[in-house]
């Protein structure tokens, strides 16, 4: 469960369907200046948790969480 405050607003640059997941990429800036890879952060109230990150942060989700939120609808 998120329990933290949102700071900032991003933009999702890549949605990637795979065969087994997805792989997001959202672009952000405050957000970045704390980011370590392992880090969670809520995504439009998914947490997402960040693979890798430069300037946007990437992270993958499974289909199934996805769409029990209101991220996809597959």
């Amino acid at each position: 469960m998120f329990t933290g405050i949102s700071t900032e607003l991003g933009k999702v640059a890549e949605f990637r369907q795979k065969s087994d997941h997805v792989e997001v990429k959202i672009t952000c800036k405050g957000v970045l200046e704390d980011l370590k890879i392992g880090d969670s952060l809520m995504t439009d109230g998914v947490c997402l948790t960040v693979k890798d990150f430069g300037r946007n942060y990437k992270s993958n989700s499974s289909i199934s969480y996805l769409q029990k939120s209101n991220q996809i609808n597959c």
